[in-house]
């Protein structure tokens, strides 16, 4: 797993920073089942995480390889890591999903992923209530 130092810096690197705030990296690491960072030297280079369940669903997030670094095979190899990792100790079949942006769909099909017409894929960007309104929160549909 890559440290909250090295995630936030390939976040930052790769354009990603004003999608997130560096203290949240150490959680967002901590929500991950693994990942693998690729290293040169002493500098983490590329990362990638999965989340999931472990049985029928799995995410492949954050996957990233500093510009300086790409189009060297890095995140071939990272992708291809952690698609290992999934299999190893897992089900029969599972539902893995990621999220991209359409220039790199062609990356992602080569390992086997297909984009909306296989799934529909939604997302909510979510912001967080204040206090004083959340402690309000029934579980209600509205």
């Amino acid at each position: 797993m890559p440290t909250p130092g090295e995630h936030w810096a390939l976040v930052h690197a790769v354009g990603w920073g004003g999608h997130g705030r560096s203290d949240l990296s150490e959680t967002a690491i901590s929500g991950a089942r693994f990942g693998v960072v690729a290293v040169e030297g002493d500098r983490a280079v590329g990362t990638g995480m999965v989340l999931g369940d472990g049985a029928t669903f799995a995410y492949l997030k954050d996957v990233m390889v500093h510009p300086d670094w790409q189009g060297r095979g890095i995140g071939a190899r990272i992708v291809q890591a952690l698609l290992t990792m999934i299999r190893r100790p897992g089900p029969d079949s599972m539902l893995v999903t990621l999220f991209t942006g359409q220039h790199l769909a062609d990356f992602y099909e080569r390992f086997g992923f297909s984009g909306p017409e296989k799934l529909y894929g939604m997302s909510l960007n979510l912001e967080r209530l204040p206090e004083s309104k959340a402690d309000g929160i029934t579980g209600e549909t509205p």
